[in-house]
């Protein structure tokens, strides 16, 4: 299960707020072709503790692209929107899934993300993390939140399976 965060992790945390009161983030391409890479192997969750229906409006934007459609529309891919706190919820997660910690790769960036990092097999987060974060990842990624962070994460965990499983 790869469980990733979208404020500062699969965004660079920044909104820009339109008179209107609408507002909008900006997402790396790269970070979505990693997440559809993983998406054939494993359970991708997306997780977030705001009600974000950008990240709403982006899955599903990416599950009616004809190219790609298949493979978001799949059911291991699971969006976690207002989540609370993440670690009751992924607990949830996990039990409903029969899974353990052992099975979860975790990349975020935050204060919220830390009890799940200490938990997680695998660790990581974009190179602008918070320091508390940093310490707690095994994989601290070159690029930024929102930079290709994520599509380095996934890349890291693709490669050590695909080394491991050889």
């Amino acid at each position: 299960m790869m469980v990733l965060d979208v404020d500062g992790t699969l965004t660079d945390g920044t909104y820009q707020v339109f008179d209107d009161g609408a507002f909008s983030k900006t997402f790396h391409t790269r970070d979505f072709d990693a997440l559809t890479r993983m998406l054939g192997i494993v359970y991708v969750v997306i997780m977030t503790t705001s009600h974000d229906e950008v990240i709403l409006k982006q899955v599903k934007r990416l599950q009616e692209a004809s190219s790609i459609a298949k493979i978001w529309k799949q059911n291991n891919l699971i969006v976690i929107n207002k989540s609370g706190r993440k670690i009751e919820v992924l607990e949830g997660l996990l039990k409903e899934k029969k899974f353990n910690w052992e099975n979860v790769a975790y990349i975020g960036d935050a204060h919220n993300d830390i009890e799940c990092m200490k938990k997680a097999i695998w660790t990581g987060c974009p190179s602008d993390a918070i320091a508390e974060v940093r310490e707690n990842s095994n994989y601290i990624s070159d690029f930024s939140g929102g930079k290709g962070a994520v599509y380095d994460f996934c890349m890291y965990i693709y490669n050590k399976n695909d080394m491991e499983n050889r």
